[in-house]
């Protein structure tokens, strides 16, 4: 028989043929075996050939986490795991096991943890989209015998701009100003030379508000308008006028 791993090692094959006993070594059947592993559970599928029957099946197994969240499908797995949380970071591949990706709302489960001890749990870099950013690309857990321990990582869904803002007199903001994207807090940065900051997360039409200390006075806001296309790496670059 001959057998294999494909799809980055999702879909396993197996296929085999018997022979009967004798001189002759005719062939008496042939048997097929699937079994992928994918976001949502593990499917396996079968069928069997002879001269007298054919016979086919197929499973599909897997795991439901219910939280305040909502629910989480993912495949198969031990009693110690995580709840890995990418809010709206979907499809990137997380733990380095086949098939374990985040689902449509960037969430999925990992098992076969280590109870009590430190387990590094990390996301893909590479298979992050253009339109997210993550903070960081690995979570530590430490989870008890049969628990179930949360994995988050803070994320920003939105555009990438290199923004450079100047105040009403044409002068840039100062040098070290905290910009942050309103309604996201992951979505911030500090202003370099000339007023120019790099952020992620950035909506539609979004806003930005800049502050240098503490004062009424030392903050402003600015509207940001977006070109039509990105330049080089899905990054947008634009000007907006801090009042």
């Amino acid at each position: 028989g001959m057998y294999g791993d494909t799809l980055n090692r999702r879909l396993h094959w197996d296929v085999r043929e018997r022979y009967r006993d004798g001189a002759g070594g005719d062939k008496a059947g042939s048997a097929l075996y699937l079994d992928y592993r994918g976001t949502y559970g593990e499917m396996t599928g079968n069928y069997n050939y002879s001269s007298h029957q054919q016979l086919s099946g197929a499973g599909l197994k897997g795991q439901l986490l219910v939280t305040g969240d909502g629910v989480t499908s993912g495949q198969p797995q031990d009693d110690t795991l995580a709840l890995v949380e990418a809010p709206g970071v979907s499809g990137v591949p997380v733990g380095g096991w086949p098939g374990v990706r985040t689902d449509f709302r960037g969430y999925t489960t990992l098992g076969y943890l280590r109870a009590y001890q430190k387990n590094d749990i990390s996301i893909d870099p590479s298979s992050i989209p253009d339109d997210a950013a993550l903070s960081q690309t690995a979570v530590s857990v430490v989870p008890t015998k049969g628990a179930v321990v949360r994995a988050r990582f803070s994320t920003s869904v939105g555009k990438r701009v290199l923004l450079t803002l100047t105040r009403e007199d044409g002068k840039p903001v100062p040098f070290g100003s905290v910009a942050t994207v309103e309604g996201s807090e992951n979505s911030t940065g500090i202003t370099g030379d000339g007023g120019v900051v790099y952020l992620t997360g950035v909506p539609e039409d979004g806003k930005v508000t800049v502050r240098w200390g503490r004062g009424q006075s030392l903050h402003c806001s600015a509207g940001i308008q977006l070109p039509e296309k990105p330049g080089p790496a899905g990054l947008y670059v634009s000007q907006a006028q801090c009042r």
